[in-house]
């Protein structure tokens, strides 16, 4: 959840970055009105880059993230008797919660990534 966290805050301050590059811009200009023929600058296509690179990092954290909570799922939990069970003992409890956190968080995260 932390990486998945992470780079989801570096991914809206590139974004961030981005954005106040293109209201810099002088007036009739910005990314979304330039014309078609002008050379895209090194450090507008260093922070394309970044962008780019930065989504791809915060998707695989997705991915991590999802891939851990399905494995919380499947885990075996000991019962009072000492057997092995999915029941409802203590171990499944915080199993269920712990399971439901990153549910939760995964899900607060998700809505941030497609912002």
């Amino acid at each position: 959840l932390t990486s998945m966290a992470s780079a989801l805050a570096q991914l809206e301050g590139l974004s961030r970055l981005q954005e106040m590059r293109e209201a810099a811009a002088p007036l009739g200009r910005g990314a979304a009105e330039s014309a078609p023929e002008e050379e895209p600058t090194p450090t507008s296509l260093e922070c394309r880059q970044a962008l780019s690179e930065s989504r791809a990092n915060a998707v695989a954290a997705q991915a991590a993230v999802e891939g851990a909570i399905r494995r919380v799922t499947g885990i075996l939990c000991q019962a009072s008797d000492g057997s092995r069970t999915r029941g409802r003992g203590g171990d499944a409890k915080l199993k269920e919660a712990l399971h439901r956190h990153g549910r939760l968080v995964l899900e607060s995260l998700k809505h941030r990534l497609r912002a």
